[in-house]
């Protein structure tokens, strides 16, 4: 079956194809099943996996941040973290996971003023518009 329906490898000068042996094709089985001998471009690697992973994260707390947060001000990181839930539905992120995309969306880490974790120099649009009931469903739901 393989002979009959893989792909030639060339064509000759004259334009006939020339097909694989049967030694050539049991050689190319075999290479197949060693590991590592050709890449998965990522599909099964979890690295890879997990690199992905962050990238998304990245682009929905970019997204976030454009549409619930403005300048100024200062908010809790689980403040801003349970109205990232909120807004993405109750999906579950790590807090270590989430602070890592809020610094490189932003820039900013946190600071520790008073003994209290904060971000200074953004604030959450809906704060006192109910955010605090539905965030608390989200959680729980996550």
């Amino acid at each position: 079956m393989v002979l009959e329906h893989f792909v030639p490898r060339w064509k000759s000068n004259a334009g006939a194809s020339i097909t694989w042996t049967t030694e050539e094709v049991r050689g190319e089985l075999h290479r197949a099943d060693l590991k590592g001998m050709y890449p998965t471009l990522g599909v099964s690697d979890p690295k890879a996996k997990q690199k992905v992973i962050v990238r998304d994260l990245i682009v929905r707390v970019k997204n976030f941040m454009q549409r619930r947060t403005s300048e100024g001000g200062q908010c809790t990181p689980l403040d801003l973290r349970t109205a990232f839930i909120a807004f993405c539905g109750g999906a579950s992120v790590t807090a270590t996971a989430f602070g890592r995309a809020v610094t490189s969306v932003t820039g900013l880490r946190t600071i520790t003023p008073f003994g209290k974790r904060i971000y200074r120099g953004f604030h959450i649009l809906e704060t006192g518009s109910g955010v605090s009931k539905r965030t608390k469903v989200a959680v729980v739901a996550a």
